[in-house]
């Protein structure tokens, strides 16, 4: 039977990398997006499994309403692939406002929490269902400095991760996180040129990690879920680490 996913910020580099290689494997697929119009027209041109939704995830009733669109003509939404972010501030904590701070829990906690409301009654009902969320390997042992808001509001998707993979599993649906480091997506924009080449020099193969490749493991998780563990968070701190992973080489952190 054909499986249904969500992707949510469908139209980032993450989650356009993932919307395509489900459109290859013939997975109806919907995706999220909030302002990238252009690139949400062009998927929906050139994709056959693929309908884009804008949609505010910070706004429940948004939220709701892309479901029930979902639900319309599909009996179950089998996937979720949550690879929304807000900008990254970058800046010192004591520069950083309440608003960055609410900016940032607001996109990651809140809207995840404004999702899975929706989305969990179906596949607690169906008693199947696969729920990723991307978080990020900076909260991952020592954090960079000026990333406090980022991190914050990624840390705190790491422990609804971790909750709802122990309410769900009963019901047969599997909660866990990917954490990439860097990922050659427009995000990386934010960082100073010189930053990113020192970055790019501490990796083993000199260069940071392709959304194709992170899209490969998350179609690996789709074809066999019960092979990974609900609730963990998979580490990926370089290429080598993803093509592991993809190859059956070594299970990540």
């Amino acid at each position: 039977m054909k499986k249904t996913a969500l992707i949510i910020g469908g139209t980032g580099g993450i989650g356009y990398a993932i919307a395509k290689l489900f459109d290859e494997h013939n997975i109806q697929t919907y995706v999220t997006y909030f302002k990238n119009q252009k690139t949400a027209d062009e998927m929906k041109d050139s994709f056959k499994n693929c309908i884009p939704i804008k949609c505010d995830i910070t706004k429940e009733n948004n939220v709701k309403n892309t479901v029930d669109q979902i639900l319309k003509n599909n009996s179950n939404i089998d996937i979720v692939v949550n690879t929304s972010t807000s900008s990254l501030k970058l800046k010192p904590f004591e520069q950083l406002t309440s608003q960055d701070f609410t900016e940032d829990i607001n996109v990651s906690i809140m809207g995840a929490v404004n999702i899975y409301k929706h989305v969990t009654p179906v596949m607690k009902k169906n008693k199947s269902g696969l729920i990723i969320n991307f978080l990020t390997e900076t909260i991952v042992d020592k954090p960079p400095s000026r990333m406090s808001s980022y991190v914050t509001a990624k840390s705190g998707l790491l422990g609804l991760t971790k909750s709802l993979s122990v309410e769900l599993k009963r019901f047969n649906v599997s909660t866990l996180a990917i954490s990439p480091s860097f990922v050659e997506t427009d995000l990386l924009k934010s960082f100073p040129t010189k930053f990113l080449e020192i970055m790019r020099e501490r990796n083993p193969d000199k260069n940071f990690i392709l959304p194709v490749d992170i899209a490969k493991v998350v179609l690996k998780i789709v074809n066999n879920p019960n092979k990974y563990e609900t609730g963990k968070n998979y580490i990926f701190r370089n290429t080598r680490d993803v093509l592991r992973m993809v190859n059956d080489e070594k299970n990540c952190d």
